[in-house]
């Protein structure tokens, strides 16, 4: 659950991040922050246009080899989300960016990956209380 800060078409949040794949499990797997900017650029009816700039850093500890490791990503997307309700919408973005992987070895010796990386981001909001502006 993200937290917003809305100031008219500018939106700034940040949140938990979860990182799934064949070798974590949700509740025993990587976690992290996604911390974002998002212009709200153009809305027809129910449909919203969106520009963002995304954050992401995830802190993992992969299985069998003991290191300690931070994921750090960077992305510019633009996106769409469509409103289901006055406190439900759903979207999508795309973007591209940078990452940045860094592991502190058992030996001691640090290993750096640098690298450049996609984004394809589905995502569900649900707005708690209503903005002054939907009142």
């Amino acid at each position: 659950m993200a937290s917003t800060i809305i100031l008219g078409d500018h939106e700034f949040y940040l949140g938990p991040k979860w990182v799934l794949s064949d070798t974590y499990l949700l509740n025993r797997g990587p976690w992290g922050i996604d911390l974002g900017y998002r212009w709200n650029m153009v809305q027809r009816n129910k449909i919203q246009g969106f520009a963002n700039l995304e954050y992401q850093a995830a802190f993992l500890r992969p299985a069998g080899n003991g290191s300690k490791t931070v994921v750090q990503e960077m992305h510019g997307a633009y996106g769409l989300q469509w409103k289901l309700s006055d406190k439900l919408k759903i979207g999508n973005s795309i973007g591209l960016g940078g990452v940045v992987e860094k592991s502190k070895l058992l030996n001691g010796t640090t290993y750096r990956l640098d690298g450049f990386s996609f984004l394809f981001k589905l995502f569900l909001n649900y707005r708690l209380e209503r903005s002054p502006k939907d009142k």
